[in-house]
């Protein structure tokens, strides 16, 4: 080989040591990082293992943070409305011994159930007859016959009217019961009046007490226009 030969040769493998160099250079694992630190380390291609201590694997199925586990039935639904109880209404079962009774609870309580619609009922002479029919059985098992005599007989005093007045305010209510009796019986005139109900149970008893019966208290009213 002669001199020049290897001068050409070497020169060449000095050119390919020198591309060779130069291509390393722009390789991605001898790169510098992207904020140009300059430290020459390499940079890792692949995707770092996650560490089973620092990142923990959470399956968002089961996780009990980000979803807890709700019972039905002691959890709320979300957006459903709570039913509201309603407690049913009073049944006033009519006894006897509300028909006797003069409290004011037991005249509340027949109204209530009577066999009227209307609010105000008790004011009407429909209701002072129903009412008067039930005191008469309850207390002393009148028949059809004396309560045909005591609607007679009431009708001709008050036309069963409970703010009937006499001249001068004497007789008062559906039986016209004397405001004197009233005051020995203790009765309060202004709830003697308000009242149909109290009326009716005065006056049976008044009736029972000094004729027996309705019938009678009529005959006597017929002959003397009092009774």
């Amino acid at each position: 080989m002669t001199w020049s030969t290897r001068r050409s040769l070497k020169g060449l493998i000095g050119t390919l040591a020198a591309t060779i160099a130069l291509s390393m250079s722009f390789s991605p694992a001898y790169a510098n990082d992207a904020q140009g630190s300059g430290s020459g380390v390499p940079l890792s291609t692949e995707v770092p293992a996650s560490n089973p201590v620092t990142d923990p694997v959470v399956d968002p199925v089961t996780d009990p943070v980000t979803d807890p586990v709700v019972d039905p039935a002691t959890e709320p639904v979300l957006g459903s409305e709570t039913p509201m109880t309603m407690s049913a209404p009073e049944v006033v079962v009519l006894t006897p011994k509300l028909f006797i009774s003069r409290s004011a609870s037991a005249f509340k309580a027949i109204r209530s159930a009577a066999p009227f619609t209307s609010k105000n009922a008790f004011k009407t002479k429909k209701y002072a007859k129903w009412y008067a029919n039930n005191v008469g059985k309850a207390k002393y098992k009148w028949s059809p016959t004396q309560f045909k005599c005591l609607t007679t007989l009431w009708e001709k005093e008050s036309h069963w009217n409970f703010q009937s007045r006499s001249t001068g305010h004497k007789f008062l209510g559906i039986p016209q019961m004397y405001r004197g009796n009233l005051t020995k019986m203790k009765i309060n005139v202004d709830f003697y009046m308000a009242n149909p109900e109290i009326q009716i149970q005065i006056g049976v008893k008044y009736i029972k007490g000094k004729y027996g019966t309705p019938c009678k208290a009529l005959k006597h009213f017929k002959s003397h226009r009092w009774y």
